[in-house]
């Protein structure tokens, strides 16, 4: 995945595998800001920032581990 198409934000499963945990893991720490999100209407996205925030890793580093997973 080239830089120039990498979303800025991931599903809250896709952001959950990163992290080692389950979807509901995933979807309980987003609940309760444990894990930052957006809302965009009826969906939830998860910024990559925040997940990078949250590992205390680079952005590059989360597409690093995305690109293996």
């Amino acid at each position: 995945m080239s830089t120039t198409t990498r979303p800025l934000t991931l599903t809250v499963t896709e952001a959950g595998n990163l992290l080692g945990v389950s979807r509901s893991t995933a979807y309980e720490l987003v609940r309760t800001g444990e894990l930052g999100s957006i809302r965009l209407r009826r969906r939830v996205v998860v910024p990559v920032n925040a997940v990078a925030l949250r590992l205390g890793i680079t952005v590059p580093d989360v597409w690093a581990a995305f690109a293996h997973s």
